[in-house]
Protein backbone atom coordinates (compact mmCIF):
# COMPACT_ATOMS: atom_id res chain seq x y z
CA UNK A 1 0.00 0.00 0.00
CA UNK A 2 1.38 3.40 -0.96
CA UNK A 3 0.47 7.07 -0.98
CA UNK A 4 0.11 8.94 -4.27
CA UNK A 5 0.74 12.64 -3.71
CA UNK A 6 -0.78 14.93 -6.35
CA UNK A 7 0.66 18.42 -6.70
CA UNK A 8 -0.64 21.20 -8.93
CA UNK A 9 -3.80 21.54 -10.98
CA UNK A 10 -7.14 22.30 -9.33
CA UNK A 11 -9.27 20.37 -6.87
CA UNK A 12 -13.01 20.34 -6.35
CA UNK A 13 -14.34 21.84 -3.12
CA UNK A 14 -17.77 22.95 -1.96
CA UNK A 15 -16.89 26.42 -3.27
CA UNK A 16 -15.91 25.10 -6.69
CA UNK A 17 -12.47 24.39 -8.13
CA UNK A 18 -9.55 25.83 -6.16
CA UNK A 19 -5.77 25.56 -6.70
CA UNK A 20 -4.37 22.25 -5.46
CA UNK A 21 -1.18 22.46 -3.44
CA UNK A 22 -0.90 18.85 -2.38
CA UNK A 23 -3.44 16.03 -2.13
CA UNK A 24 -2.58 12.49 -1.07
CA UNK A 25 -4.57 9.31 -1.55
CA UNK A 26 -3.83 5.78 -0.33
CA UNK A 27 -3.58 3.22 -3.14
CA UNK A 28 -3.48 -0.53 -2.55
CA UNK A 29 -0.79 -2.66 -4.21
CA UNK A 30 1.21 0.43 -5.23
CA UNK A 31 4.38 2.20 -4.04
CA UNK A 32 4.56 5.82 -2.93
CA UNK A 33 4.50 8.28 -5.85
CA UNK A 34 4.72 12.05 -6.37
CA UNK A 35 2.59 13.14 -9.32
CA UNK A 36 2.88 16.65 -10.76
CA UNK A 37 -0.25 17.80 -12.57
CA UNK A 38 -0.54 20.33 -15.37
CA UNK A 39 -2.32 23.60 -14.75
CA UNK A 40 -5.38 22.36 -16.69
CA UNK A 41 -5.73 19.14 -14.65
CA UNK A 42 -8.55 18.77 -12.13
CA UNK A 43 -9.03 16.43 -9.17
CA UNK A 44 -12.62 15.40 -8.48
CA UNK A 45 -14.31 12.82 -6.26
CA UNK A 46 -15.16 9.50 -7.88
CA UNK A 47 -18.02 10.01 -10.33
CA UNK A 48 -21.37 8.20 -10.29
CA UNK A 49 -23.16 7.10 -13.47
CA UNK A 50 -26.76 6.59 -12.43
CA UNK A 51 -27.87 4.86 -15.64
CA UNK A 52 -25.60 2.59 -17.66
CA UNK A 53 -25.31 -0.94 -18.98
CA UNK A 54 -22.48 -2.79 -17.29
CA UNK A 55 -20.74 -5.87 -18.59
CA UNK A 56 -21.23 -9.23 -16.90
CA UNK A 57 -21.13 -12.74 -18.41
CA UNK A 58 -23.91 -12.95 -20.99
CA UNK A 59 -24.22 -9.21 -21.63
CA UNK A 60 -22.06 -8.23 -24.57
CA UNK A 61 -23.89 -4.90 -24.65
CA UNK A 62 -22.17 -3.78 -21.45
CA UNK A 63 -19.26 -1.46 -20.65
CA UNK A 64 -16.58 -3.11 -18.50
CA UNK A 65 -15.62 -1.98 -15.02
CA UNK A 66 -12.07 -1.26 -16.22
CA UNK A 67 -13.43 1.12 -18.85
CA UNK A 68 -15.47 2.93 -16.23
CA UNK A 69 -12.64 3.24 -13.74
CA UNK A 70 -10.38 4.63 -16.47
CA UNK A 71 -12.75 7.60 -16.85
CA UNK A 72 -13.04 8.41 -13.15
CA UNK A 73 -16.32 6.59 -12.47
CA UNK A 74 -16.36 4.60 -9.23
CA UNK A 75 -20.08 3.87 -8.82
CA UNK A 76 -22.73 2.87 -11.36
CA UNK A 77 -26.38 1.94 -11.62
CA UNK A 78 -26.99 -0.77 -14.21
CA UNK A 79 -30.36 0.01 -15.78
CA UNK A 80 -31.97 -3.34 -16.47
CA UNK A 81 -29.33 -5.17 -18.47
CA UNK A 82 -30.54 -8.39 -16.81
CA UNK A 83 -33.94 -9.78 -15.96
CA UNK A 84 -34.68 -12.65 -13.60
CA UNK A 85 -33.11 -15.19 -15.97
CA UNK A 86 -29.62 -13.82 -15.33
CA UNK A 87 -29.61 -11.04 -12.75
CA UNK A 88 -28.51 -13.15 -9.76
CA UNK A 89 -25.44 -14.48 -11.59
CA UNK A 90 -24.58 -11.00 -12.88
CA UNK A 91 -24.91 -9.51 -9.42
CA UNK A 92 -22.53 -12.10 -7.97
CA UNK A 93 -20.02 -11.05 -10.61
CA UNK A 94 -20.55 -7.33 -9.86
CA UNK A 95 -20.07 -7.91 -6.14
CA UNK A 96 -16.42 -8.75 -6.88
CA UNK A 97 -15.92 -5.71 -9.10
CA UNK A 98 -13.72 -2.76 -8.03
CA UNK A 99 -16.74 -0.61 -8.97
CA UNK A 100 -19.58 -0.05 -6.54
CA UNK A 101 -22.56 -1.44 -8.44
CA UNK A 102 -26.30 -1.17 -7.87
CA UNK A 103 -28.79 -2.22 -10.50
CA UNK A 104 -32.34 -2.26 -11.80
CA UNK A 105 -34.02 -5.58 -12.56
CA UNK A 106 -35.55 -5.66 -16.04
CA UNK A 107 -39.13 -6.85 -16.15
CA UNK A 108 -38.17 -8.81 -19.26
CA UNK A 109 -36.61 -12.14 -18.21
CA UNK A 110 -33.86 -11.66 -20.80
CA UNK A 111 -33.28 -7.99 -20.04
CA UNK A 112 -31.01 -6.51 -22.70
CA UNK A 113 -28.80 -9.58 -23.07
CA UNK A 114 -30.25 -9.94 -26.56
CA UNK A 115 -30.13 -6.43 -28.01
CA UNK A 116 -31.62 -5.36 -30.30
CA UNK A 117 -34.32 -7.88 -29.55
CA UNK A 118 -36.88 -8.48 -32.33
CA UNK A 119 -39.04 -10.69 -30.10
CA UNK A 120 -39.02 -9.55 -26.47
CA UNK A 121 -40.92 -11.77 -24.07
CA UNK A 122 -44.63 -10.99 -24.16
CA UNK A 123 -46.06 -9.55 -20.92
CA UNK A 124 -48.41 -12.51 -20.49
CA UNK A 125 -45.39 -14.83 -20.45
CA UNK A 126 -43.49 -12.87 -17.80
CA UNK A 127 -43.61 -14.36 -14.31
CA UNK A 128 -44.50 -11.70 -11.77
CA UNK A 129 -43.74 -14.20 -9.01
CA UNK A 130 -40.18 -14.66 -10.32
CA UNK A 131 -39.64 -10.90 -10.45
CA UNK A 132 -40.83 -10.60 -6.87
CA UNK A 133 -38.76 -13.61 -5.75
CA UNK A 134 -35.51 -12.26 -7.21
CA UNK A 135 -36.16 -8.73 -6.00
CA UNK A 136 -37.04 -9.89 -2.49
CA UNK A 137 -33.74 -11.76 -2.12
CA UNK A 138 -31.58 -8.96 -3.56
CA UNK A 139 -31.35 -6.88 -0.37
CA UNK A 140 -29.70 -3.52 -1.10
CA UNK A 141 -28.15 -4.56 -4.43
CA UNK A 142 -31.32 -3.77 -6.33
CA UNK A 143 -32.70 -0.27 -6.89
CA UNK A 144 -35.98 -1.20 -8.53
CA UNK A 145 -37.82 -2.56 -11.57
CA UNK A 146 -36.96 -1.32 -15.08
CA UNK A 147 -39.22 -1.44 -18.14
CA UNK A 148 -38.54 -0.35 -21.70
CA UNK A 149 -41.52 1.11 -23.55
CA UNK A 150 -41.76 1.50 -27.31
CA UNK A 151 -40.45 -1.91 -28.38
CA UNK A 152 -43.68 -3.47 -29.63
CA UNK A 153 -47.01 -1.61 -29.42
CA UNK A 154 -49.28 0.38 -27.12
CA UNK A 155 -51.01 -2.70 -25.69
CA UNK A 156 -47.64 -4.18 -24.70
CA UNK A 157 -46.57 -0.89 -23.12
CA UNK A 158 -49.73 -0.73 -21.00
CA UNK A 159 -49.20 -4.30 -19.83
CA UNK A 160 -45.57 -3.60 -18.92
CA UNK A 161 -46.54 -0.52 -16.93
CA UNK A 162 -49.13 -2.47 -14.96
CA UNK A 163 -46.66 -5.31 -14.39
CA UNK A 164 -43.91 -2.96 -13.18
CA UNK A 165 -46.26 -1.13 -10.85
CA UNK A 166 -47.49 -4.34 -9.23
CA UNK A 167 -43.97 -5.76 -8.92
CA UNK A 168 -42.68 -2.54 -7.35
CA UNK A 169 -45.61 -2.37 -4.91
CA UNK A 170 -45.07 -6.00 -3.85
CA UNK A 171 -41.34 -5.48 -3.27
CA UNK A 172 -41.41 -1.90 -1.95
CA UNK A 173 -39.13 -0.75 -4.77
CA UNK A 174 -39.23 2.01 -7.36
CA UNK A 175 -39.83 1.75 -11.07
CA UNK A 176 -37.67 3.17 -13.85
CA UNK A 177 -39.43 3.65 -17.18
CA UNK A 178 -37.70 4.07 -20.57
CA UNK A 179 -39.86 6.60 -22.45
CA UNK A 180 -38.34 6.78 -25.94
CA UNK A 181 -40.47 5.25 -28.67
CA UNK A 182 -43.80 4.77 -26.89
CA UNK A 183 -47.01 5.77 -28.64
CA UNK A 184 -48.69 6.29 -25.27
CA UNK A 185 -49.29 9.84 -24.13
CA UNK A 186 -47.18 11.06 -21.21
CA UNK A 187 -50.33 11.39 -19.08
CA UNK A 188 -51.09 7.68 -19.44
CA UNK A 189 -47.46 6.71 -18.77
CA UNK A 190 -47.05 8.77 -15.62
CA UNK A 191 -50.32 7.67 -14.02
CA UNK A 192 -48.44 4.53 -12.97
CA UNK A 193 -45.74 6.54 -11.18
CA UNK A 194 -45.47 7.13 -7.45
CA UNK A 195 -43.36 9.83 -5.89
CA UNK A 196 -39.70 8.88 -6.35
CA UNK A 197 -40.23 6.71 -9.42
CA UNK A 198 -37.93 7.53 -12.32
CA UNK A 199 -38.69 8.52 -15.90
CA UNK A 200 -35.61 8.11 -18.06
CA UNK A 201 -35.11 9.79 -21.48
CA UNK A 202 -37.72 12.54 -20.90
CA UNK A 203 -35.92 15.06 -23.13
CA UNK A 204 -35.61 12.90 -26.27
CA UNK A 205 -38.30 14.62 -28.35
CA UNK A 206 -39.40 11.57 -30.30
CA UNK A 207 -42.43 9.35 -29.65
CA UNK A 208 -43.26 9.84 -26.00
CA UNK A 209 -42.71 13.60 -26.30
CA UNK A 210 -43.28 15.68 -23.16
CA UNK A 211 -44.03 18.79 -25.27
CA UNK A 212 -47.32 19.60 -27.00
CA UNK A 213 -47.66 20.65 -30.64
CA UNK A 214 -47.08 24.28 -29.63
CA UNK A 215 -43.69 23.38 -28.10
CA UNK A 216 -44.87 23.83 -24.52
CA UNK A 217 -44.54 21.35 -21.66
CA UNK A 218 -47.65 19.20 -21.47
CA UNK A 219 -49.62 20.08 -18.36
CA UNK A 220 -49.89 16.41 -17.43
CA UNK A 221 -46.09 16.05 -17.48
CA UNK A 222 -45.68 19.19 -15.39
CA UNK A 223 -48.21 17.84 -12.87
CA UNK A 224 -46.30 14.54 -12.64
CA UNK A 225 -43.03 16.39 -11.93
CA UNK A 226 -44.74 18.52 -9.31
CA UNK A 227 -46.01 15.43 -7.51
CA UNK A 228 -42.48 14.07 -7.23
CA UNK A 229 -41.47 11.82 -10.13
CA UNK A 230 -37.73 11.98 -10.88
CA UNK A 231 -36.19 12.72 -14.27
CA UNK A 232 -33.08 10.95 -15.51
CA UNK A 233 -31.40 12.23 -18.68
CA UNK A 234 -30.06 8.84 -19.87
CA UNK A 235 -28.39 10.43 -22.89
CA UNK A 236 -27.45 7.32 -24.88
CA UNK A 237 -27.05 7.87 -28.60
CA UNK A 238 -30.60 8.98 -29.43
CA UNK A 239 -32.34 9.85 -26.17
CA UNK A 240 -31.60 13.55 -25.83
CA UNK A 241 -32.61 16.67 -27.75
CA UNK A 242 -31.27 20.10 -26.82
CA UNK A 243 -34.35 21.92 -28.15
CA UNK A 244 -36.69 19.87 -25.96
CA UNK A 245 -34.34 20.28 -23.00
CA UNK A 246 -34.19 24.08 -23.27
CA UNK A 247 -37.96 24.38 -23.67
CA UNK A 248 -38.45 22.26 -20.53
CA UNK A 249 -35.82 24.28 -18.67
CA UNK A 250 -37.62 27.51 -19.58
CA UNK A 251 -40.71 26.19 -17.79
CA UNK A 252 -38.80 25.06 -14.70
CA UNK A 253 -38.37 21.37 -15.60
CA UNK A 254 -34.89 20.19 -14.60
CA UNK A 255 -33.29 16.72 -14.58
CA UNK A 256 -32.65 15.06 -11.24
CA UNK A 257 -29.80 12.89 -12.58
CA UNK A 258 -27.41 13.39 -15.51
CA UNK A 259 -26.49 9.94 -16.77
CA UNK A 260 -24.97 8.36 -19.87
CA UNK A 261 -26.96 5.19 -20.72
CA UNK A 262 -23.60 3.94 -21.97
CA UNK A 263 -23.24 0.65 -23.78
CA UNK A 264 -20.27 -0.98 -25.43
CA UNK A 265 -21.45 0.47 -28.77
CA UNK A 266 -21.40 4.07 -27.49
CA UNK A 267 -18.18 3.91 -25.43
CA UNK A 268 -15.82 6.59 -26.77
CA UNK A 269 -18.27 7.28 -29.59
CA UNK A 270 -20.10 10.51 -30.42
CA UNK A 271 -22.21 11.94 -28.87
CA UNK A 272 -21.75 10.28 -25.44
CA UNK A 273 -18.03 9.42 -25.52
CA UNK A 274 -17.69 8.36 -21.85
Amino acid sequence: MGVWNFQGGSIWSEKGFIPNKSTGITVTHEDDRDIHLSESSVIVPGLVDFHCHLWAPGAEIGVTDKQYLSSGVTTVGDAGTFGYDGWEEANRYWENSPLTVRSWLSALPEGLTNHPNPNPTKPENISLDRIVEVASLAEDSLLGIKIRLGQVDETTDRSLLRLAREAADRTDLRIMVHLTGTKLDIEEVTQYFNRGDILTHPFQGRDGNVLNTAGKVKKEFLAAVERGILLDIGHGRKHFNWDVFYKCLAEGIKPDTISTDLTDASWREYPVYN
